[in-house]
């Protein structure tokens, strides 16, 4: 069951704070997803919002679209993603093994409930297929320094930011549900030090695991 007042809340979060066309660091993210990525792939984007970001996967794979605010679903239609009302805190209408590649960028830091969530998202995704995104990470140099000072960590100056992880804890939980990591790129913090530390200074990284076979 759909639940609506989540739909409400995305609608006007949407609205308010992210303007059409728009997605954060699009390009970089872009190169960086759709290589990993390649061609030939059934995919499937976990909160596509507007297809913004997901157009840049479409060129030679199949790419299913699933969001909760439908007003960005119908943007993401007419961009030629099969976008679908997904409650993303509910189980996946999708079987097992579904997907080659899932990708969650900027999502998972709004989801509550991971032993529903991203349990499922790996459910839908084949042996050997690759669980891909993007996500802030809390509690780096920067985040302490703002504790110590009672400021709040960075990440939660979005109000549906319920997730708030450390780059180690982040991947601890990934691994739970069965993924193996394969490769982490740090997209903000750190300046030239951030491959080098990536513990200590990296706010957003982009993570790509394997589904073991």
């Amino acid at each position: 069951m759909q639940n609506e007042s989540l739909e409400k809340l995305y609608r006007s979060h949407h609205a308010a704070n992210r303007r059409p066309d728009f997605a954060v660091r699009e390009e970089e993210r872009a190169q960086l997803l759709s290589r990993w990525i390649g061609q030939g792939r059934r995919l499937c984007d976990f909160g596509c919002r507007d297809g913004q970001l997901t157009r840049h996967y479409l060129p030679g794979n199949e790419v299913v679209g699933c969001e909760i605010d439908p007003e960005a679903i119908a943007r993401a239609r007419e961009r030629g993603i099969d976008a679908r009302s997904t409650d993303l805190n509910q189980p996946l209408d999708f079987a097992d093994g579904e997907f080659d590649v899932v990708v969650a960028c900027e999502v998972l830091e709004h989801l509550p409930y991971w032993d529903i969530s991203v349990r499922e998202m790996a459910r839908v995704l084949r042996p050997g297929g690759l669980f891909l995104g993007t996500i802030p990470l809390a509690y780096h140099l920067n985040d302490r320094w703002r504790v110590l000072r009672g400021r709040p960590l960075l990440s939660a100056k979005d109000p549906t930011h319920v997730k708030f992880l450390a780059y180690d804890d982040f991947i601890a939980r990934m691994t739970r549900y069965g993924l193996k990591l394969e490769e982490i790129r740090v997209i903000e913090g750190g300046g030239s030090f951030r491959s080098r530390f990536p513990r200590l200074f990296a706010r957003n990284i982009g993570f790509r695991f394997v589904k073991p076979g």
